[in-house]
């Protein structure tokens, strides 16, 4: 059982080193190609809890987001997927922030060649 555990344990590490060196080579990409969509989340945590930030923040201090949870808990509507419904109005307004190009920027096609 212990040798098992170690082995995931270096797997996990070795999966986490690779997850950094993948975000420091994107990280200028995505800066580049999508500069406000960087300056609209700067204020958020990693990529999997970044909209989960945005939406608690808007829970505790934004006016129209608990009259929108109001509206929705009145209509039974349960928390849980009120929370998802603003996590996707929050997807949204990220994806606008993002370049809507027909052509691939060399920089991120040989990237994605490499893969």
């Amino acid at each position: 059982m212990r040798p098992a555990l170690w082995r995931i344990a270096r797997r996990h590490q070795a999966l986490d080193e690779e997850i950094k060196e993948a975000d420091r080579e994107i990280g200028p990409l995505v800066t580049q190609a999508a500069p406000t969509l960087i300056a609209t989340t700067a204020a958020a945590t990693t990529r999997p809890a970044m909209t989960h930030t945005i939406v608690r923040g808007g829970l505790k201090y934004a006016r129209h987001t608990q009259e929108y949870i109001a509206r929705r808990t009145a209509e039974g509507m349960a928390e849980k997927d009120i929370v998802r419904c603003l996590k996707r109005f929050v997807a949204r307004r990220i994806y606008r922030h993002l370049p809507h190009m027909i052509r691939t920027p060399e920089p991120l096609r040989q990237t994605a060649e490499r893969l």
